[in-house]
C-alpha cells in the first residue's frame, strides 16, 4: 500500500494475519457492559487461571465488565483445562466461555480489551497481531512474543509474568 518504505519492514514469523479483515472499526465494545476478551486453546500455562483471577477482581468492583474465554481446551494436553471447569466458572458468573468462536473478526471487534496473560514461551500471538491490527486495547506479558505487538503504554500494557498483584485499572 506504499505505507511505509520497505527498508524499514521485516516479516513477522508465525502469523498469517489478512490484516484488511482486521482494520480498525467504530466498534468499540460495550460501555455499558464491556467485554474483556482472552481467545486461545483453553490450556493453564496460557494465563487463563491468572485471567479468572483477574475477572473475580474486576468484577468485585465493577460486575458489569464481561470476561470472556473464546476457544476449546484441548483434551490431549496434560495442561488443558477441563470443559467442566469451564462451565462451572460460566456457571458461577466468573467468565463467560464461548467455546469455538468461527467470525473471530467479529469477536474482536466487539471486544473492548484483548487479553493474553501467558507464560508459556511460544511464538508470536495471532490474536495479538490480530487485535493491534484492529486497534484494540491489550493487556499482555512483558516477554518475548508479546513485547514484538504491544508497546507499554502506547497499545496496550505489558504485566509481569504470572503477576500476583492487581491487574491494571480497566475502566
Amino acid at each position: 500500500m506504499g505505507l511505509v518504505k520497505e527498508e524499514y519492514t521485516k516479516p513477522i514469523r508465525g502469523a498469517d494475519v489478512d490484516c484488511s479483515q482486521f482494520a480498525p472499526s467504530s466498534k468499540t465494545g460495550d460501555a455499558i457492559s464491556p467485554i474483556v476478551l482472552l481467545a486461545l486453546r483453553m490450556i493453564r500455562y496460557k494465563g487463563i487461571n491468572e485471567f479468572v483471577e483477574a475477572a473475580q477482581q474486576v468484577r468485585s468492583e465493577k460486575p458489569n465488565v464481561r470476561f470472556v474465554l473464546a476457544g476449546m481446551s484441548d483434551d490431549g494436553n496434560p495442561n488443558a483445562v477441563p470443559v467442566a471447569q469451564l462451565e462451572q466458572w460460566t456457571k458461577d458468573g466468573v467468565v463467560e466461555w464461548w467455546g469455538r468462536c468461527e467470525n473471530m473478526i467479529e469477536v474482536i471487534q466487539n471486544a473492548s480489551i484483548v487479553t493474553l496473560p501467558t507464560f508459556y514461551p511460544e511464538g508470536v500471538h495471532k490474536v495479538l497481531i490480530e487485535a493491534a491490527e484492529a486497534s484494540k486495547p491489550l493487556i499482555t506479558t512483558d516477554r518475548r512474543s508479546c513485547r514484538e505487538i504491544v508497546r507499554d503504554g502506547v497499545n496496550g500494557t505489558l504485566i509481569r509474568l504470572k503477576t500476583a498483584g492487581p491487574w491494571p485499572r480497566l475502566f
